[in-house]
């Protein structure tokens, strides 16, 4: 999915924060890029998909993907929310929880917490026992 210029500049208004800390900001068709030498924060819409999100970058080449932290740790709730009012509230995540996010450990305590509570963004579908392997249903 393509990101508007109107768009980009949202993120680029609330990632301010980020500039003042010493980050560069560029941006191509899909989303905003803050890098700082370091560590690279990418806020994107993924190409093929309705797929939004912001990635951390480590020096140590891992990366996290920061919706589950706003899913599960923060249990935040955006259903309904437009592509962009999602990634507002990912960035707003971000701005809250700046110092700890940039520690590569903790994200990592983080993303153990959401692979144990990971069925939270599952949908399972419901069967009664009326129709339980019934393909027609």
């Amino acid at each position: 999915m393509l990101m508007s210029d109107m768009e980009k500049m949202q993120i680029k208004s609330r990632g301010v924060f980020l500039t003042r800390r010493g980050y560069r900001v560029s941006s191509d068709q899909y989303g905003v890029t803050f890098d700082n030498g370091v560590m690279k924060i990418d806020v994107f819409f993924e190409r093929y998909g309705d797929h939004k999100d912001i990635l951390l970058k480590f020096p140590s080449r891992k990366a996290y993907y920061l919706h589950f932290f706003v899913l599960i740790v923060e249990k935040a709730d955006l259903r309904g929310r437009t592509p962009i009012q999602s990634l507002l509230a990912y960035m707003d995540y971000l701005e809250r929880n700046y110092d700890n996010l940039m520690k590569e450990e903790y994200c990592e305590q983080c993303m153990e917490y959401v692979r144990k509570n990971m069925e939270t963004l599952i949908e399972v579908p419901i069967y009664n026992q009326n129709n339980v392997g019934d393909k027609n249903e």
